[in-house]
């Protein structure tokens, strides 16, 4: 699977939720997270300014991939342009990674391999309270390596040459506060270049949420109150309501809401499908298996540990089960999606 993460910031409370149930290691600061509204009616993830805050904290996503290329690409808004601070970086270490600095008005593609400062490479002109698409491409390589940053799908600038510090791959994406200025995100994705698909640039995408709205074909958990799709259509996190279930093979499966209509069939890179849950019994080995089901036959993903807190299963699925093609919004429309108790 080369698209590893895609993160559109939908349907957490609080950050601690997020940070929680998909397993990012957030630093902490006091009133410094929030979701407010994003673009496409969506939501983005704020980090709030902290005027005179004497330091800053790397706010970190880490993803797992033994390949030595991995593109990340995410939109940024800052509310002003007078600080100095924020930064969106593709990183293998402290010591080495691939960067978007904000500078007053422009925000730098930097390069940094070693102790020594980090080195500028180009630089593009932004505005306050306008939306960027930020791109990076990253091969780590001791002399073929490269870099590629892109701004609104343009290439700004490129590096070849020694791009290996310490670790062969990409391990993490971060980003600090800003001192002055509130910073928005949303519409992240990262992926690594293994496999024939999603695998090099994806350009300026969205990430659009829908949720369930009706019952599917299997209501085989057991609902803790009405039904059971009535347990999981919320579009916030609500664990006051739920389906549960102790025996393996039992599914679940939901109608859910229509795409956008404005989307284009040929820009649909992958479904990611996102269940929450827990474990109740500290000694059941229960699993949980994501399922798709497409014209009468189900799909069911890779079986995935749970455990005793409630945490996030995403599967990227890049293409309809049922016949090894693309998605279209008639294909996503006509699906079910539920779990299988594994």
């Amino acid at each position: 699977m080369a698209l590893l993460i895609a993160e559109g910031f939908e349907g957490y409370n609080n950050v601690d939720e997020m940070e929680l149930m998909r397993g990012y290691s957030l630093s902490s600061i006091s009133n410094g997270y929030g979701f407010v509204t994003g673009r496409n009616n969506g939501t983005a993830f704020k980090r709030t300014k902290l005027t005179g805050y004497a330091g800053y904290t790397n706010n970190i996503i880490n993803f797992s991939t033994m390949q030595p290329t991995c593109v990340m690409g995410v939109a940024l808004k800052i509310s002003g342009v007078d600080g100095d601070q924020t930064y969106i970086r593709l990183a293998c270490d402290d010591l080495s990674y691939a960067s978007f600095n904000l500078n007053k008005n422009s925000i730098n593609c930097v390069r940094r391999l070693s102790t020594a400062s980090p080195y500028t490479m180009g630089s593009y002109p932004i505005s306050a309270n306008e939306w960027y698409y930020l791109e990076i491409k990253y091969y780590v390589h001791n002399t073929a390596g490269y870099i590629e940053w892109r701004i609104n799908e343009q290439t700004i600038v490129t590096y070849s040459g020694d791009t290996y510090y310490s670790t062969p791959y990409p391990t993490n994406f971060n980003f600090p506060i800003d001192w002055d200025d509130d910073t928005y995100l949303d519409d992240l994705y990262i992926l690594d270049d293994s496999g024939s698909e999603n695998n090099d640039f994806l350009g300026d995408i969205r990430i659009d949420a829908v949720f369930p709205n009706g019952a599917g074909n299997y209501a085989q958990l057991a609902p803790s109150v009405g039904n059971n799709y009535e347990c999981v259509d919320e579009d916030l996190f609500d664990n006051s309501d739920y389906v549960f279930s102790a025996n393996v093979g039992d599914k679940d499966s939901y109608t859910y809401e229509d795409v956008p209509t404005d989307l284009d069939d040929a820009a649909i890179y992958a479904v990611a499908l996102n269940s929450s849950c827990k474990r109740t019994v500290a000694a059941n080995n229960i699993q949980l298996k994501n399922m798709v089901r497409q014209g009468g036959a189900d799909y069911s993903q890779t079986a995935r540990s749970v455990s005793d807190d409630f945490t996030t299963k995403q599967d990227i699925i890049t293409e309809d089960p049922s016949d090894s093609n693309p998605w279209t919004k008639a294909k996503i429309n006509s699906a079910e999606f539920g779990v299988e108790v594994g």
